[in-house]
C-alpha cells in the first residue's frame, strides 16, 4: 500500500492558504489606496471651496457693513440738524448707499458630496467631521438674517422712497474722497441728478424705515460673527489634515 505523500500535501496547502491570504491582502491595500485617493481629492475639494467662500464672505459683509454705517450716519444726522439744501450731497450719497444688498453664496459642491456619501468617517479629525456637519445650518442661519435685511429694503426702503417722489434712478452718488463721484465702477444710462432726498431728514416715517434697516443689518452683523469663527476654524482643520496627509 503506498503512503500519502503528506510532506507534499502539507506544502500545497500551505501554498494555496498563502495565495488566498495574499489576495486578501492586496485587495485591502489597494481598496485602502483608492480610500486613501477619494479622501486626497475631498479635502483638496474642501480646501479650495471654504478659500472662496471666506472671500464670499467678505465681498457680502463689505455691502452689509456699508449700508450699515450709511444708516447710522443718517439717523445721527437726522436728530442733529434740520433738512437744508446744503446737505443735499450728504444725503443723496447716504440715500444711494442704502440700496446697496450683500448676499453670502458660498461653494457647496465638496461638502454636500461629502455628507451626502454618508461616510463623514473618512475625515480623520472628529472635530471638522462635526464642523463640516453643521456648516449648512449654519449658512442657512446666516442667508435668513440676510434675507430679512433684503426683505426691509424691498417692503420698506424702495416704497418709501417711490411713494415720497425721491428718483431712485439719480440715487447713485457715492463719496471717493472728498467729493461726490458717480458709484461704482458701472456704466450708468445717464447722468444721476441730485435729488430732494435731504427733505428726509425730518420725516419720521422715513427714520423708521432706516431705522429698521440698521436693526436688519445688525442682526446680520451678529450672526456672521459666529459663521466667521467656525469658517477660520475649519480651514485651519482643513490645512492640517492636508499637512498630516
Amino acid at each position: 500500500m503506498k503512503k500519502a505523500p503528506w510532506l507534499r500535501v502539507f506544502v500545497e496547502g500551505t501554498v494555496i492558504v498563502g495565495s488566498i491570504l495574499l489576495a486578501f491582502g492586496i485587495e485591502a491595500w489597494w481598496d485602502g489606496r483608492g480610500e486613501a485617493q477619494r479622501r486626497s481629492v475631498l479635502i483638496s475639494g474642501l480646501v479650495a471651496d471654504f478659500a472662496e467662500a471666506e472671500a464670499e464672505l467678505d465681498g457680502a459683509m463689505d455691502a452689509h457693513d456699508l449700508v450699515q454705517n450709511a444708516t447710522a450716519r443718517w439717523l445721527r444726522l437726522a436728530r442733529s440738524t434740520s433738512p437744508s439744501p446744503d446737505l443735499t450731497a450728504v444725503a443723496d450719497s447716504l440715500i444711494s448707499q442704502m440700496l446697496f444688498t450683500g448676499q453670502f453664496d458660498p461653494p457647496r459642491g465638496s461638502i454636500e458630496a461629502l455628507l451626502n456619501a454618508g461616510d463623514i468617517s473618512v475625515l480623520a479629525d472628529a472635530e471638522l467631521g462635526e464642523m463640516l456637519t453643521a456648516w449648512p445650518a449654519q449658512v442657512a442661519a446666516f442667508s435668513e438674517r440676510e434675507q430679512n435685511a433684503i426683505n426691509v429694503y424691498h417692503a420698506w426702503v424702495i416704497p418709501y422712497l417711490m411713494s415720497a417722489d425721491v428718483p431712485i434712478a439719480d440715487l447713485t452718488w457715492y463719496p471717493h474722497g472728498l467729493g461726490l463721484e458717480l458709484g461704482p465702477e458701472f456704466e450708468f444710462p445717464v447722468e444721476p441728478r441730485h435729488t430732494q432726498g435731504y427733505s428726509l431728514l425730518s420725516d419720521v416715517g422715513w427714520e423708521s424705515a432706516v431705522s429698521m434697516l440698521w436693526w436688519a443689518q445688525h442682526d446680520v452683523r451678529e450672526e456672521e460673527r459666529s459663521l466667521r469663527e467656525d469658517l477660520i476654524e475649519i480651514r485651519r482643520l482643513l490645512q492640517a489634515d492636508g499637512e498630516n496627509r
